[in-house]
This record gives structure tokens, C-alpha cells and sequence, in this order.
């Protein structure tokens, strides 16, 4: 027994130590590198990186290799058994973010040990550093022109302008603070065509800053200086863009806004910031709350205040007085919104005191009243509803939203931040969607003005209905084959009746001068798309119901065919043919005018940067009224050459040239009148040439 137990615990070890040592083995081949740094933070262009490895590589095995992005940085790396210590010796990391990849290289073999994602400081210490210039040329023409008949020749028949634009944007960040900027200077070889010649004359420079832009992030707050934007409120300050100075401060749930701009958008280096006129700036603030910042929209409110002061500006060649109009307002919106978006709600008010600031040189002789200051509010509500969300109605599924709209501005409303139209009020509803797959679209508005019903001005009203209709017919009557055979159509029907409500008192106006007129629009079309053939189809009727007493008679109808055909033979040449007649009836006159056209035009793409194009058109206008028949024609051919100085990074053509011919030609026929010449004929070439060129 003994002896059998003396046999079986020498075999038993043997077998766990196989085992041992078979589960051991994997392990024991494979290499993991450990970094000292992470992707989470950002190293210096020189750090003293240190790479560790679970076990050094065999002599067999192979050599290290460590490659930054695409640079082989192994040289710089010193092993001290399983570490690896990069020491720069003056080379810098590349810059930004890239992988780290180590592999073991074997003969030709090269095996992927580790990929380390490394975000590297650049040499002055920033997380990102971009400077890209810009240098666009460009060139317009004339190489050539002629005159025939009563034309005459132009001022300058021959000419060349040249035009650039130099550009430097910069990006910059560090330690959670970014700083970017944008900059264009324009300029160009005539004075004429200088960036301030309208506002200057000859005092304009031929190279001027066009815009500029710098802006400062850093974590919850933004500065910008130059080309800036502000307000959000739509009867006080919108999106009002001018130079100056902005700031943002705060996160999703709230947020405060201060603008001080120039009153008005300006170019130039004069005022360099925007702010150096006191009596034509415009200082506005506004603060922000979103109720729920994980779902935004659902509840929005937003207040602004506003203080300006605005100067009527002239050109060179005009005199002003430049009295200043001023404001100062307040205003108050809200948003919200249901979880799924199918209700939702927005509402406004603006209050506004507005004045012209009295003028010494007007009010010196005591004649004139200054203007008084007077507050005037705004006001606005829109509702959006989905009423039908793919609901059957007759077997169709039915998609349907109303939407309704109110505006009310008084009488003399006026603000330096926004232009609205004063002394107006609007209402709306609109109703829109689709029925199996009919798209619907219906509006009705009223709109009306002299909301103070002051007995003695006009008081207009305004009534407008639309109605528009489209649909494929092949999806529509459930056609399968043959579907291209049939056309996609709409239809759209416009009826507006303008009108006066009442006689003013006053004794300036009588019945027939307050006015009453009815006008409706039909417009049908019909479009086919067969392989690469495109043919289109449109009709559209129009009558002028005039209805004011004495004016009865004073109607007028329209109606316009057209017919469009397009085809792409293969893939370089298009071709398009358009014909049209025009029909217009003078009920007053008992006159009916005619004007028939064709056209014919075509792109040829010859090469991948070569294009040839031309459009000829003729056109036939009859007009009994005045005893005459009109033939127009115009042809213009012309060819375009892109241009690839170097292989970009976008590989786009680096610019374009062109030369372009045009020719117009005019003859009337003098039907009726026996003392003027029985035909008039002018006519005018030219040729046009151009160049525009994309450096860098």
C-alpha cells in the first residue's frame, strides 16, 4: 500500500506542475504597458513620460517600437529594465490630441502591444494653438463692347477692377480658457469700389478692416469684442449686429447678457471698438431662465432692458441734420412646451419710450417744439397645437396642427434695437398637415391699423385667405407600375380683400377715394421625372376686382402658362428648354396685352474643371394700347476654368477663371403711329472676363 502510495504522489505533482505551467504560460508572452499619464489631462511638449511594462521582451522576442500619431519616437525613450523614460533632448511631443502606440517588432512582424490615447501641451503651453491666414484675389472685367441702333456706348467700354480679401483666424486654449479670432481686411485697386467710398468719397482708403471678431471663453462666461450680435426680444432688440462689446455669463438653467454696440453697423478702423460715440450707441441686457435644463423649451422665460441713442448718418454726397432718436424700453417673453412637443406656446410684451433728441440748430429760433418722450407698448401670443398625430379618419391617416398668431403694435411704437411696424395690429390662424399623403396647408389673416380710431385718418383693413394642396399622384391613386408616368401636383389658391372702414372726417377724402379691391390667385403645376428627362407644367390666373365707387370698372386678369423640359444626357451635359405665354386683360381700357418667350440654356462639362454654358432668349410682347409689337433677344455663352496652383487639403480648385460673351438686342414696330419710324432697333456686346483665386 505504501508502495502504491510512494508512485502516485510523484505522478500527481508532475501532473499539477504540467498544469501549472500551461495555465502560466499566456500570461507569461504577453506584455501590458502601463503610462504615467492619462488622456484625461493634457503634458508638456517636453514631459518626462514613463511607459512600464509587465515583463521586459526576451532577447528572441524582439525590439521595442513607440510611435506618437505618425512620428517614431523610439530613439528618445531609455529602457531601465521594465520602465521606458522618454527624454526629449530638445524634441518636442507632437502637439494635440493623438495615440501613443508600442508595438514588439519582430523581423517584419510588428505586434500591437499597447494604444494610449495623449493630449500634448503645445511648446508656449497651450491645449490648442491655430493661426490660419487667408489671401483670396479677384478680378471682374470687361475685355470688349459694341452698341447698334439707338444704344449708346457706356462710360467705360473697357476695364479691369481688382479686388482681395486677407484673412487670420486664430484658435487658442489653455486650462479651460479659449480665445479665438476672426479678421478681414478688404481691399481693392480703384477708390470707386474702396470698402467706405459711399460714406468717404475720395477720403476712403483702397485697404480697409472689414470685420473683425474676438471672442474670450472660459468656463461659464464669454467676452466679445468687434462684429457682435445681441437680443432676443422681438419688439425691442433682435439679433442686433453692429461693433462692440458682448458678454455671457451663466449655464443652461440661467444666464445673463450685457451688449454695448454701435448704433449702427460699421466698417473701418475709425472706431476701432464701436463705443466711441455716446449719442449713437445702443446698451442693452437681458437675463435668461430655463425652468427645466434637461428638457429646454419647456419652460423659457427671458427679460430685456434697452437704452439707445441713434444719429441719422450721411454720405459724402448728402447733407443731414442729425438730430438723435432715442429710446429706452423693457420687455418680458415666455416659452413653453409640452414632453412631446405638441403643444407649445410662446408670448411677448415690450414697453418703449422713444423721443428725438431737440437740436440747437433747429431749436435756436424757438419756432420748433421739441418732440415729447411717449411710451408706447407691443405685444405678441402664437399657440401651436397638434390636433391629429396619424389618427384614421375614412380609412386615410390624418396628421393635422393649428397654429394661432396675434401681434399688437400701437400707434408711434418705436425702438433703436428693432424696426416694427407701428400702429398695426395682426391676427392668424393657420392649419396645417396631411391627409393619406396630401400635404394641406390653409391661413386666414385679418390685419388692421389706426388702432386709436382717430376720425380723421384713413383706416385700412386687410383680409387674406390661402389654400395649397400637393400630392404625387402615383402614391395617391396606389400606382405601382408606370408610377413616373404620373406627375407630382399642387395647387394653391391666394384671395386678399383690401379695403378702407369708414369716411375720415375732415372733409379730405370723399367715398371714391377710400379703397376696396379683391384680388385672387390661382396657381396650378404639374411635375414629371422620367429616367433623365424632367418635365414641368404651371398655370397661374389672376384678377384685380377693384370695388370702390367710380372705380368699378378698373379690373384687371392675368394668366401665365409655362412648360419647362430638362435632360441630363449622361453626365457632363444638361440641357433645358422653357417656353411661356402671358395673357393681361385691362377691363378699363379694353385692352388685352400678350407676351410670348422661349428659352433655351446648357451646361457642358468638358473636363473635371472645365465648363461650358449658354442661354439664348427670345421674347414676343404685343400691346395694342400702345400700337406696338416688341421683340427682345439675349444670348450669352460663356466658359469657366478651375484652377489648381497645389493640391489643397479639401482638394477643391484653389479658384476660377472665366470669359464671358452677352449680347442684347431690342426692336419695336411702331403699329399705329404714323409720324414715328415704323421700327426702333438698339442693341449692345459685350465681353466680361474674370478671375478669382484662392492662395492659402
Amino acid at each position: 500500500m505504501s508502495h502504491r502510495i510512494r508512485l502516485v504522489l510523484p505522478l500527481a505533482f508532475l501532473l499539477l506542475s504540467a498544469g501549472a505551467l500551461r495555465a502560466q504560460g499566456p500570461a507569461d508572452t504577453t506584455i501590458t504597458v502601463v503610462p504615467t499619464f492619462g488622456p484625461e489631462r493634457f503634458v508638456a511638449a517636453q514631459a518626462p513620460l514613463e511607459l512600464t511594462l509587465s515583463r521586459a521582451p526576451g532577447g528572441t522576442e524582439g525590439r521595442l517600437a513607440i510611435f506618437i500619431g505618425t512620428s517614431d519616437l523610439t530613439s528618445l525613450f531609455e529602457r531601465d529594465g521594465v520602465r521606458l523614460r522618454f527624454r526629449a533632448n530638445g524634441v518636442d511631443l507632437p502637439a494635440g490630441e493623438s495615440e501613443m502606440k508600442v508595438y514588439l517588432v519582430d523581423g517584419e512582424s510588428w505586434t500591437e502591444l499597447a494604444k494610449l490615447p495623449i493630449r500634448v501641451l503645445t511648446p508656449r503651453g497651450f491645449e490648442r494653438a491655430n493661426v490660419e491666414p487667408g489671401l483670396e484675389l479677384r478680378n471682374t472685367g470687361q475685355v470688349a463692347e459694341g452698341h447698334s441702333g439707338s444704344a449708346t456706348a457706356s462710360a467705360r467700354p473697357t476695364y479691369q477692377a481688382v479686388a482681395g480679401t486677407m484673412a487670420l483666424e486664430t484658435s487658442h486654449a489653455r486650462a479651460g480658457v479659449s480665445l479665438t479670432s476672426s479678421t478681414h481686411v478688404l481691399g481693392a485697386n480703384e477708390r470707386a469700389n474702396a470698402l467706405r467710398f459711399g460714406e468717404l468719397g475720395d477720403d476712403a482708403s483702397r485697404v480697409d478692416l472689414a470685420d473683425y471678431v474676438i471672442r474670450l471663453e472660459a468656463r461659464n462666461a464669454v467676452l466679445s469684442l468687434g462684429q457682435v450680435s445681441t437680443g432676443a426680444n422681438r419688439h425691442l432688440i433682435n439679433g442686433f449686429a453692429s461693433r462692440g462689446v458682448t458678454a455671457v455669463v451663466g449655464g443652461q438653467r440661467a444666464s445673463w447678457t450685457v451688449g454695448v454696440e454701435n448704433g449702427t453697423s460699421i466698417v473701418g478702423t475709425d472706431n476701432i471698438t464701436g463705443l466711441d460715440r455716446g449719442d449713437h450707441r445702443i446698451l442693452s441686457t437681458g437675463l435668461a431662465f430655463e425652468a427645466i435644463p434637461a428638457r429646454p423649451g419647456a419652460l423659457h422665460v427671458d427679460a430685456t432692458v434697452l437704452h439707445g441713442s441713434l444719429l441719422a448718418t450721411s454720405g459724402f454726397t448728402q447733407g443731414g441734420i442729425t438730430a438723435a432718436d432715442q429710446s429706452d424700453g423693457y420687455g418680458v417673453q415666455i416659452a413653453a412646451s409640452s414632453p412631446a412637443q405638441r403643444l407649445k406656446l410662446a408670448a411677448g410684451f415690450a414697453s418703449s419710450s422713444s423721443q428725438y433728441a431737440a437740436d440747437p440748430p433747429l431749436t435756436s429760433g424757438g419756432s420748433i417744439v421739441p418732440n415729447q418722450a411717449h411710451r408706447k407698448s407691443a405685444r405678441y401670443a402664437e399657440l401651436a397645437a397638434g390636433l391629429l398625430q396619424d389618427r384614421r379618419i375614412l380609412r386615410a391617416p390624418v396628421t393635422m396642427a393649428l397654429a394661432l398668431r396675434h401681434e399688437r403694435v400701437e400707434p408711434m411704437y418705436r425702438s433703436v434695437g428693432v424696426y416694427a411696424q407701428s400702429d398695426v395690429e395682426r391676427n392668424a390662424v393657420d392649419l396645417g398637415g396631411s391627409i393619406d399623403v396630401v400635404s394641406v396647408q390653409a391661413t386666414h389673416g385679418r390685419t388692421g391699423d389706426n388702432l386709436d380710431d382717430v376720425s380723421s385718418m384713413m383706416t385700412n383693413r386687410s383680409r387674406l385667405s390661402t389654400l395649397t394642396l400637393g400630392t404625387p399622384l402615383s402614391a395617391l391613386l396606389r400606382v405601382t407600375q408606370h408610377a413616373a408616368l404620373l406627375p407630382s401636383v399642387s395647387y394653391a389658391l391666394q384671395r386678399m380683400h383690401q379695403f378702407g372702414a369708414g369716411i375720415p372726417t375732415g372733409g379730405l377724402y370723399t367715398a371714391s377715394d377710400i379703397p376696396d379691391q379683391m384680388s385672387m390667385v390661382h396657381d396650378a403645376s404639374a411635375q414629371w421625372q422620367v429616367k433623365q428627362w424632367q418635365v414641368g407644367y404651371r398655370m397661374n390666373a389672376s384678377r384685380q376686382d377693384n370695388r370702390a365707387p367710380g372705380h368699378e370698372l378698373e379690373d384687371r386678369i392675368a394668366q401665365t402658362h409655362g412648360i419647362t423640359v430638362g435632360v441630363a444626357v449622361g453626365a457632363a451635359l444638361t440641357l433645358g428648354l422653357d417656353l411661356g405665354l402671358e395673357r393681361q386683360e385691362n377691363k378699363q381700357l379694353s385692352q388685352v396685352n400678350h407676351v410670348r418667350r422661349a428659352g433655351l440654356t446648357g451646361t457642358w462639362r468638358v473636363a473635371s474643371l472645365t465648363t461650358l454654358d449658354g442661354a439664348l432668349s427670345l421674347s414676343r410682347a404685343q400691346d395694342p394700347g400702345a400700337g406696338s409689337d416688341t421683340h427682345v433677344s439675349s444670348l450669352q455663352a460663356g466658359i469657366a476654368q478651375g484652377i489648381k496652383l497645389w493640391r489643397s487639403v479639401d482638394g477643391a480648385p484653389r479658384g476660377q477663371a472665366f470669359l464671358r460673351f452677352a449680347r442684347y438686342a431690342n426692336e419695336l414696330f411702331n403699329l399705329t403711329n404714323s409720324f414715328a419710324p415704323p421700327s426702333q432697333q438698339s442693341g449692345t456686346w459685350n465681353v466680361a472676363s474674370g478671375l478669382s483665386l484662392r492662395l492659402f
